[in-house]
């Protein structure tokens, strides 16, 4: 073959591939359809993957209240998976995928005209409402996806989250991440994959206590099942899950955490359950400095330090802490705390460095002082080994809420919510308020650590 006609020939031949590159690129770059999981964020501080018919179980967006709106039943993927997810610039979401638009369109449709969200408008790639209930809904022919909970401010926001989401790829996506691998590795229907450092109060604060100080909070991730328990009464949520981390060097300093100390059922016994209650096995001086760490331990600790020096006392503690705590918000809430004396405190503290005004309402009390506040009463207790202090008297007690008799595994920390009295509070940033909202006819919720390593979180 002539040189110049081969020479031609081959240049024909690459720039033949490169166009026939860049064509298929275009397709399936702008054309090909997408898998309905890419809009979920590599840096979702949480991904939760239920079974389709676990979403049933939720009053997500409406409470069950047949005046608002709520996830919308016809034009969806039944057989496909749903996601839960909280988005890199912490909005709740949710993503599932679609499977007739029509239908889906008719019955959002129908709830613009019932005035529960707005008439849906057509915008670049998806259509959209906004739901009263403070919620932004969009879909097109991939999935349907949930922002929220947020104010009419905050739509604008929520419809760029939205159209950054629809936008994205695969490479993009958190199945395409490292932390992907995390959850491939969960066994069950409904997978959980939360970052500790982006899981509310209280929940999220008795899962950072835990950590060693050595231990970046960022790092580390809470992954496990998640199961509806068709058995049990209210069919209650079951979550079994463990703290690890896709760093190497942080997941080893996390086995090497265990065994850690366990908590003692007889000192569980002496502390009242209220509306929250916790306890695990601490130094008080550790203890109260990741407790300034969390917004609404620095509330808690602002509040009881307006009678009692909480700093002195803690100062005392090396073992178990137990605290039960009501009406958060009031200017000296309601609480009960027990803590075990390390054994450099035997001596017994002084009224002085008890009480931050020692001058006034103090009376001689049973092993201690009581205060007459004008916050309110507040009883002060110790001996060699225990310091107990309290403002009420509460018959219930912490284990009556929480099995402690787990197949006689040890405790080693253990976190109660009454979520029917901690919920009350409307506001849209209360994720106690969230949580009751998904599941209303939830009422309680039990955090237990086991000395094996293992989490359970149970609503029911």
């Amino acid at each position: 073959m002539n040189p110049k006609k081969k020479k031609r020939l081959i240049e024909a031949s690459l720039l033949f591939c490169l166009l026939a590159g860049i064509v298929t690129g275009l397709y399936f770059g702008l054309f090909a359809p997408k898998d309905y999981r890419d809009l979920i964020p590599a840096e979702s501080k949480a991904v939760v993957e239920l079974p389709y018919s676990m979403l049933s179980e939720m009053k997500l967006f409406s409470g069950g209240e047949k005046s608002e709106f709520d996830l919308p039943h016809n034009g969806l993927d039944d057989a496909e998976p749903a996601f839960l997810i909280i988005t890199p610039n912490e909005y709740v979401g949710l993503v599932v995928k679609t499977k007739n638009l029509a239908q889906l369109g008719k019955e959002i449709t129908e709830s613009a005209k019932k005035q529960l969200c707005q008439t849906p408008t057509r915008a670049e790639g998806f259509t959209w409402t906004w739901a009263k209930t403070g919620w932004f809904v969009a879909w097109n022919e991939e999935a349907l996806l949930v922002l929220g909970p947020g104010s009419m401010g905050e739509r604008d926001a929520m419809k760029q989250t939205a159209r950054q989401m629809f936008r994205s790829g695969k490479s993009k996506s958190f199945r395409n991440s490292e932390y992907q691998d995390l959850v491939n590795d969960i066994e069950g229907e409904g997978k959980v994959y939360v970052r500790v450092d982006a899981m509310p109060m209280p929940i999220g604060t008795m899962l950072r206590l835990s950590l060693p100080e050595a231990i970046e909070t960022s790092r580390v991730v809470l992954t496990g099942s998640l199961r509806l328990d068709s058995k049990g009464k209210n069919r209650p949520l079951l979550f079994e899950g463990t703290l690890t981390s896709e760093d190497s060097e942080t997941k080893k300093l996390l086995d090497e955490r265990l065994p850690g100390k366990v908590l003692s059922s007889d000192a569980l016994q002496d502390i009242s359950a209220s509306d929250i209650s916790f306890g695990l096995n601490i130094k008080g001086t550790e203890f109260i400095k990741k407790l300034k760490g969390e917004a609404d331990g620095r509330m808690l600790l602002s509040a009881i330090g307006d009678v009692v020096n909480i700093k002195n006392i803690l100062a005392q503690a090396d073992g178990e802490i137990l605290l039960s705590a009501s009406n958060l918000t009031k200017k000296l809430p309601e609480f009960s705390m027990s803590l075990q004396k390390g054994n450099a405190s035997k001596e017994r503290m002084k009224c002085e460095e008890i009480f931050t005004d020692a001058d006034s309402g103090i009376q001689p009390a049973n092993n201690g002082f009581l205060k007459n506040a004008q916050q309110g009463t507040i009883l002060f207790e110790e001996n060699d080994s225990i310091i107990y202090i309290r403002t009420r008297e509460d018959g219930k007690t912490l284990s009556k809420h929480a099995s402690l008799n787990n197949k006689g595994r040890d405790v080693r920390q253990l976190l109660y919510i009454n979520l029917e009295n901690t919920s009350q509070d409307d506001k849209e940033d209360n994720p106690l308020s969230i949580i009751s909202r998904f599941m209303p006819d939830k009422k309680k919720l039990t955090l237990q650590e086991f000395s094996d390593g293992m989490f359970n979180i149970t609503m029911e």
